[in-house]
């Protein structure tokens, strides 16, 4: 607050927040202190663990739109846009701590808050106990995070397709990643497979050919899944349905801790169909330069 001060602006400005903690344990200490900072509209945020210095408990860094908030506050929705979501819906998590899902910028960026895979009816962390696969279960977190992200950005009339960016955090510190790790089954290249194809398929969430609105009852194990002519697997996609996809950078990070001991988060940024249809440019490489850079990974990952 002193540096932003220093600058003339003012904390509400803030748009996104990376909340580095050194204990996970100590999230509602953090979050008590941390939303008597903001006000109705708060930055949306992602909370990883990570080893700090000696004696540092907590670490952030903001991102600032200037005179954002005035301009939010005084009606100027094109400035700077929030959704903030407190009520409990199948739609979509509403927020576990004080942060927006969601914080449009100049009608152009969409920046979304760290994912995980809470269950949005009720609000519990997707369980793996009825999974006889660790890596099944791992794999539906992933869409189920994904999901989330799909539906806030359709709220905003866009979709995962306009994706900029992707960052998978992997919780190691979590029983069933811990699992697949000592069991060496924690596969790179097809959690980076997955991810691609979540974002080009938009997920697998349908339009409605009537009303144009979101089938949101498909069951989580059949998202991505060949149960049906319109679900393509990934290696039968055309060029064409990937040249539309914005390139969008996908980062995994190993972290030692997420909120709700989550095994993992997804955090995105995305840009408005304004945006996504008029100004950037699209991916021209096939699906198999994909492949290749994936599997040349692998050999970083053997361990």
């Amino acid at each position: 607050n002193d540096l932003i001060l220093s600058l003339h602006l003012t904390i509400n400005d803030c748009y996104y927040i990376h909340l580095y903690v050194n204990d996970m344990s100590l999230f509602n200490v953090f979050n008590d202190e941390y939303m008597k900072w903001f006000g109705r509209n708060p930055p949306s945020r992602s909370c990883i663990q990570m080893d700090l210095d000696d004696g540092v408990d907590v670490m952030l860094d903001a991102c600032l739109y200037i005179n954002s908030y005035e301009a939010m506050t005084s009606g100027r929705r094109k400035y700077r846009e929030v959704v903030h979501v407190q009520c409990m819906s199948d739609w979509a998590p509403m927020c576990i701590g004080p942060y927006s899902q969601a914080n449009v910028i100049a009608d152009s960026v969409v920046y979304i808050a760290g994912q995980i895979p809470l269950i949005p009816g009720n609000m519990e962390l997707l369980s793996s106990a009825s999974y006889s696969d660790i890596f099944e279960y791992i794999s539906h977190c992933i869409v189920l995070s994904i999901r989330h992200v799909a539906r806030i950005l359709h709220s905003l009339d866009t979709s995962l397709q306009s994706t900029i960016s992707c960052i998978l955090y992997i919780n190691t510190n979590n029983s069933a990643i811990d699992r697949l790790i000592q069991d060496n089954r924690l596969n790179i290249s097809n959690i980076l497979r997955l991810v691609n194809y979540l974002l080009i398929t938009n997920s697998n969430e349908k339009l409605d050919e009537n009303d144009k609105t979101l089938i949101y009852s498909r069951e989580i194990n059949t998202v991505y899944s060949n149960d049906d002519e319109s679900n393509e697997s990934i290696d039968d996609l055309s060029d064409e349905s990937i040249n539309l996809v914005v390139k969008h950078p996908i980062s995994i990070v190993f972290v030692d801790g997420l909120p709700r001991d989550a095994p993992i988060e997804v955090e995105t940024v995305g840009c408005t169909s304004r945006i996504s249809s008029d100004s950037l440019s699209y991916t021209n490489n096939s699906y198999n330069n994909v492949d290749i850079n994936i599997n040349q990974l692998d050999k970083y990952t053997t361990n």
